[in-house]
């Protein structure tokens, strides 16, 4: 079998079981050996290389239809079998499928970049996406507590090793005084110092 084409020995030895290999490659070897008589040694080396390719990727699908058919219908494997005969059935309808979700999911991304930059932008000044604002929520009724008791303030900036930096806010109604005597009521927040 050395005169076989080196291609055609190799791609038959890949591609077909071992219990029917030695039968083909005999095959292939009478084969181009005739072939060599007839059209000359370039000629059959060319049509006994084409032929082994043919040959291999025939092997090659009878064992992935064995496969395919050997499935379980109630395994994964059954249930992707099933979703790609359902996509071959329809193929226009699957690809306006495929485009819909490609166009919803980039307005989304863009939509919740958007959203990102306006809601969740750093504080303006340096390090400002380090900051971190922490929130009490009341275990009996899941509300927001509003200003943290001093002693828990107190326990969170002392034993806190994660952070570098430990401050308090609250909103309060405040009176602003103008020059005139005249009051105005006001928001404003109190922080710590």
């Amino acid at each position: 079998m050395s005169g076989l084409p080196i291609w055609a020995r190799w791609v038959v030895r890949w591609a077909v079981p071992e219990d029917r290999r030695e039968d083909v490659l005999g095959d292939q070897h009478e084969l181009h050996r005739e072939r060599r008589q007839r059209i000359g040694r370039l000629g059959a080396w060319w049509l006994t290389s084409w032929d082994a390719t043919v040959l291999a990727a025939a092997f090659l699908l009878e064992s992935v239809r064995e496969l395919w058919t050997a499935v379980d219908p109630g395994s994964a494997w059954g249930d992707l079998r099933l979703g790609l005969r359902l996509v071959m059935k329809q193929p226009l309808l699957n690809l306006a499928a495929l485009l819909a979700l490609t166009a919803g999911i980039g307005v989304a991304t863009v939509g919740f970049t958007f959203l990102d930059t306006l809601l969740f932008a750093e504080l303006p000044y340096e390090n400002g996406d380090r900051y971190l604002l922490i929130e009490t929520y009341s275990s009996e009724n899941g509300r927001r507590v509003r200003g943290a008791e001093p002693a828990r303030f107190r326990l969170l900036s002392e034993q806190a090793e994660t952070l570098e930096f430990v401050g308090g806010k609250d909103h309060e109604q405040l009176n602003l005084f103008y020059g005139g005597g005249e009051m105005e009521r006001v928001t404003g927040v109190v922080i710590s110092g």
